[in-house]
C-alpha cells in the first residue's frame, strides 16, 4: 500500500469516526444528567437585586431554564414558556435564569417579551450553569419538588414539547 492510500485510509476512518461521534452528541440533548442529580442550592438575585436561594422552591416542581439575551433560541422559547406559565394553576413553577447579563438587560426583556408567569433570577458570575455541567444554550431543568433533577433538556424546546414534558413528567405530583 502506497502513502497516498495509507492517507486516503486515514482521512475516511477520520471521517467516519467523527461523524459517529455527532450522531451519539446529537442524539444526546436530552439528558439524564449524570453527574447532577439535584438542583444545585444557588444564591441568585431576582430582578429587583434581592436575594433568592434556589431552594426556597423546594416542594413545588419546577421548571429551570437558563437563557441569556444574546441566544435567539432562548428568546423564542422563554415566550413559549410564557405561554406556559399561563396553564401552570399553581401546578408547577418557571424560572428563567439569566447568564451572566446585567439586571438591566433581563429587566427590559422581561417586560418586552414575558407575562408574568416566569420568576427570572440572574447569574451574574455564570456559576449556576457552570455547576449543572451546562455546554449548550438553552438547558431546561425538570424537577420534581424534593429538588431531584428528571430530566436536563439541552437545546430549545417548542411549545407542544413543553407541554408533553410537564404532562410526563409532573403528571404524579
Amino acid at each position: 500500500m502506497n502513502f497516498r492510500n495509507v492517507i486516503i485510509a486515514v482521512f475516511i476512518l477520520l471521517t467516519v469516526t467523527g461523524g459517529l461521534f455527532y450522531l451519539y452528541k446529537a442524539n444526546s440533548v436530552v439528558s439524564p444528567t449524570p453527574k447532577i442529580k439535584s438542583l444545585p442550592d444557588a444564591v441568585l438575585k431576582n430582578l429587583e437585586g434581592k436575594e433568592v436561594r434556589l431552594s426556597e422552591f423546594r416542594g413545588t416542581p419546577l421548571i429551570v431554564n437558563i437563557w441569556a439575551s444574546w441566544c435567539p433560541f432562548c428568546r423564542v422559547e422563554l415566550k413559549d414558556f410564557s405561554e406556559l406559565g399561563k396553564t401552570a394553576e399553581g401546578k408547577f413553577m418557571i424560572v428563567a435564569i439569566n447568564r451572566g447579563e446585567t439586571p438591566e438587560i433581563s429587566r427590559n426583556f422581561a417586560n418586552q417579551s414575558a407575562s408574568g408567569t416566569i420568576i427570572f433570577l440572574l447569574d451574574e458570575k455564570d456559576e449556576f450553569y457552570k455547576s449543572i455541567n451546562g455546554f449548550s444554550m438553552p438547558e431546561t431543568l425538570f424537577v420534581d419538588p424534593e429538588g431531584i433533577i428528571k430530566l436536563h433538556r439541552r437545546g430549545a424546546l417548542e411549545l407542544e414539547e413543553m407541554k408533553r414534558r410537564v404532562d410526563d413528567i409532573f403528571a404524579t405530583n
